[in-house]
């Protein structure tokens, strides 16, 4: 009856258990399994998206980073909660044996099998299939214990326990087994000294004999009990079997999961090749744009060294001529002051002159109008004189009387006209003197315009080349800051490719973390299925050892088990050449990914080598600058030179102003002048907002110069933080290594453990041939009585033929375990070399984190002298600018004196006609 229950017991326990391992049977697990489906080709969507550019590729890898994020987290919990479940299925299982062992506490003793009094029989150890299927447990517990332990289930101490309970049981399996083969021929012992003496009565005899057979009898009675117990464990192990059979099924669905992740991590591989290759493909475009920048950028230096060669040249011409000008205008200051003193000299004797020719201009006027008065009362007197003559003529002999005082008063009037003739002549004398004097002042006068109009020519001609000079220094200086914009955009243009290669190297450097993270993701999930399927074959091969020790008992039973067993080992077979096979395509994966990092150890190289050239270029650009800037500073001096020139010129123009006052005569050339300066003023005014757009867009370029240090100081950071999460890898690899020498260890000494077994199944083996060797004395004793007994020690030598075997067995086995810890060595040692590895790659990225900062600092400080020079050069232009109308204003204000002179010498040309034609006119009277 007890059998029975139990029987329904182990299947409603593996219906159970069949109901909760298979996803069409779970409704929840099959959707988790379906969400976990659907998230991981999500994933592998959001990842095969590709885009045409690297800016685009990395706008679209940072816009979809938070979706990924999402989608693992998603993943993650949907993993969990599958081990939470797992959980709770394990313990519901643990709940369940317990409470079977409560129900049927003489066949499931809930006391463990070491704990059990010494000294128990035959009957009491034969219910074991509730103590197997605890050791089941314990070895499954901890076949599953990496997965546990990974999703922070179950604890270490307790996965020590459950294998310490599993390796208990067995030695107490095999112990057991010693004793009961030792308890069933206990009584054969003295019967082997039994002394049939023929001194002795024949009636003892055959009490003896009757004894005997009473003893042959209830031993034949315990063989059949023990063979029913022993087709009970049949049973129990084809029960076993069957559970067997479900954990190989599992460990199938395991293997498809694991193949499906290889496959998954294939196709990463196979996408990260492809981004391997337009990645390359960028970096060969980009160093074809960095080569064509580079020889347009030695095209515009070769250029540019031309313009300064020339720009030089014309600067010494410059000095030159401001020498030959310095000379000129010494010369030309001596002539002025000569002519200063000459002209304050002609002008004295011009303004003495200018009094007297108006007081001889008066007293010529007071003659004029005195011989005008004269002649008129002469000519009237005269008119009077023919009129009175004729009337005299008429009136003659009326005359003759008054003749004589007629001829007194003619000759009065004679002299008065000799006197007026005398005083004519004086004062024709004094003004033929005078117009003498006065064309000798108009020669003279003549001859200071002509050396003032010399002067002014020569003043304006050197204003003129000065002005074109000026214009001259504008226009370079106009070059000058063209070639410093041109020189700003190429170094922008040039940070901006140096920006675009960083951000290429460390979206690379993102892809060689992901890379060697989903490496140690991949090999980590490859020792977790190795350890799985190591601890699933050493439970197997437990399970077989258990089945084959029980399987001497039973012959026929033995034959099902045996080829059960054979079954077993077939798939175990075929899981390690899956395994093998699993392992082939890890080392072709590790292969890949060893060219892999080898090709981005190359783009690394390449794109350091770039960095290198890229840097050097800019020391270039640095040392033309600086030596562009030295020019500057001396074409500045000149600069200075000039306008300390043009100061000294400044100082006589403003002399000149200050002689020259006359320029306000003339109201509307000044309103023409001053409308013209509007013009220009407003032109200037355009000028200065044109400068002040110019001045705001290098503020803008400064500030996103600022800001691109900022991004550079960001991407510092977040090369620090992978240089982090890189030593909190290393220092994961190092505790992975930590725990695989812990296992290893573990390994060493469970391989001892099992040659205790063998030694323990040599020795029982070793007894059960001297047993053999008593039942075959005792049979030879008593063949007619115990026929039964007689097919027992066929059994036994069946029995000890697949003891023979099964130590050749575990002799074959205990050479694989030899062979796999040695390949586990070499797996130590490979997993050392790639710590080592990763240890270099890790300085490495050290040494780059340190180079980047040190780019950044030396941007920095380009960018902040860029800026200086920027300002300088603004201010050189202002200062240009300025001086430039100045100039202007000098020119047009000695335009205005030149008009001024002209307008004056015309003036005075008039006067002089004027004086002219008044001395023809006193000429002919």
């Amino acid at each position: 009856m007890a059998t029975l229950v139990h029987a329904n017991s182990t299947r409603m326990y593996s219906w159970w258990w069949d109901s909760h391992i298979s996803p069409k049977n779970s409704k929840w697990l099959q959707e988790n399994l379906t969400d976990m489906d659907r998230n991981v080709k999500a994933m592998i969507k959001l990842i095969e998206e590709d885009a045409d550019s690297f800016r685009k590729r990395a706008e679209m890898y940072f816009r979809k980073r938070p979706e990924l994020m999402k989608l693992v987290e998603e993943f993650y919990r949907a993993y969990r909660a599958l081990a939470e479940r797992y959980d709770h299925a394990t313990g519901a299982l643990r709940q369940a044996h317990k409470t079977m062992a409560e129900a049927f506490p003489d066949q499931i003793p809930l006391v463990l099998p070491d704990e059990s009094p010494s000294g128990s029989s035959c009957i009491d150890s034969e219910p074991r299939t509730p103590e197997m299927l605890h050791l089941n447990d314990a070895l499954y517990r901890s076949s599953l214990s990496p997965v546990t332990k990974r999703n922070g289930l179950f604890y270490d101490e307790n996965d020590a326990n459950t294998r310490h309970e599993g390796f208990r049981q067995l030695n107490w399996m095999f112990g057991t087994g010693e004793e009961a083969a030792s308890a069933a021929y206990a009584d054969g012992r003295p019967r082997k000294g039994l002394n049939f003496q023929e001194n002795e009565v024949k009636g003892s005899r055959d009490e003896v004999l009757k004894f005997e057979v009473s003893q042959l009898s209830e031993e034949n009675q315990r063989l059949k009990n023990q063979i029913t117990s022993e087709s009970e464990r049949v049973n129990r192990a084809q029960a076993d079997a069957d559970s067997l059979k479900g954990a190989l099924s599992k460990l199938e669905s395991d293997k498809e999961a694991a193949q499906l992740e290889f496959q998954l991590s294939q196709e990463l591989v196979s996408c990260l090749e492809a981004e391997l290759c337009r990645t390359q493909e960028d970096l060969r475009k980009l160093n074809d744009e960095i080569v064509l920048n580079i020889k347009t950028f030695s095209e515009e230096n070769q250029r540019l060294k031309n313009q300064i060669t020339f720009e030089s040249v014309r600067a010494d011409k410059a000095e030159a001529n401001t020498a030959s000008l310095k000379g000129t205008l010494s010369k030309l200051e001596s002539d002025k002051e000569a002519a200063l003193l000459q002209f304050q000299l002609s002008q004295e004797r011009i303004s003495s002159l200018e009094a007297e020719l108006s007081r001889t201009q008066e007293d010529l006027k007071k003659l004029n109008d005195e011989i005008l008065l004269n002649i008129k009362t002469f000519t009237e007197e005269n008119q009077r004189l023919k009129n009175q003559i004729t009337f005299e003529s008429e009136r003659a002999d009326k005359a003759e009387a008054n003749a004589a005082s007629m001829e007194g008063t003619l000759s009065k009037l004679e002299s008065d006209k000799e006197a007026a003739l005398l005083q004519f002549q004086l004062s024709q004398e004094q003004i033929s003197s005078l117009e003498a004097e006065l064309c000798r002042t108009q020669e003279d006068l003549k001859k200071l315009n002509d050396e003032i109009l010399l002067n002014v020519k020569t003043f304006s001609e050197e204003n003129q080349r000065l002005k074109n000079q000026i214009t001259s220094e504008s226009e370079r200086a106009d070059k000058a800051q063209a070639d410093v914009d041109s020189l700003k955009g190429t170094i922008s243009k040039l940070e901006s490719d140096k920006e675009a290669a960083l951000r290429q190297c460390h979206l690379c450097l993102e892809r060689i973390s992901s890379l060697e993270a989903e490496l140690s993701r991949t090999q980590e999930d490859l020792k977790k299925l190795n350890n799985e399927i190591l601890l699933n074959v050493t439970n197997l091969s437990e399970e077989n050892q258990r089945l084959k020790n029980q399987t001497t008992v039973e012959s026929e039973r033995a034959d099902n088990a045996l080829a059960d067993v054979d079954s077993l080992k077939g798939t175990i077979s075929k899981l390690e050449s899956e395994r093998e096979a699993a392992l082939l395509r890890f080392q072709l994966s590790q292969e890949r990914i060893y060219s892999l990092e080898a090709e981005l150890s190359r783009t690394h190289e390449d794109l350091k080598k770039l960095n290198d050239e890229i840097l050097s270029n800019i020391t270039n650009l640095s040392e033309e600058i600086q030596r562009l800037k030295n020019q500057i500073t001396s074409e500045s001096e000149r600069a200075d030179n000039a306008q300390a020139d043009v100061d000294s010129l400044k100082g006589t123009i403003s002399k000149l102003e200050y002689e020259k006052e006359a320029a306000f005569l003339q109201c509307q050339l000044s309103q023409e002048q001053i409308s013209s300066l509007e013009a220009e003023l407003s032109c200037t005014k355009e000028d200065l907002k044109k400068l002040n757009d110019e001045f705001l867009l290098n503020i803008t370029n400064l500030k996103s110069v600022e800001e691109r240090c900022h991004l550079l100081e960001g991407r510092n950071q977040s090369l620090q933080l992978a240089l982090d999460i890189y030593k909190d890898a290393a220092k994961a690899k190092q505790a992975e290594l930590d725990m695989q020498w812990e296992e290893l260890e573990k390994l060493q000494v469970s391989i001892e453990d099992e040659k205790q077994r063998s030694l323990q199944i040599e020795m029982a083996c070793f007894s059960l041939e001297e047993l053999h060797s008593r039942s075959q004395d005792e049979v030879m004793l008593l063949r007619s009585l115990v026929q039964n007994g007689v097919d027992a020690l066929k059994n036994m030598e069946l029995a000890k033929a697949g003891s023979d075997e099964e130590i050749q067995r575990l002799k074959e086995e205990n050479d694989s375990l030899r062979e796999e810890n040695f390949s586990f060595s070499l797996k130590i040692m490979n997993l050392q070399d790639e710590i080592s590895v990763f240890n270099v790659s890790k300085r490495r990225l050290e040494n780059e984190v340190e180079h980047h900062v040190e780019e950044i600092d030396n941007l920095k400080e380009e960018i902040f002298s860029c800026s200086l020079n920027i300002m300088n050069l603004l201010d050189e232009l202002s200062l240009l600018k300025e001086s430039k109308k100045r100039l202007e204003d000098e020119v047009e204000l000695h335009i205005e004196e030149n008009k001024v002179l002209q307008i004056e010498n015309v003036s005075m040309k008039d006067d002089k006609l004027l004086l002219e034609q008044r001395h023809l006119e006193v000429i002919q009277k």
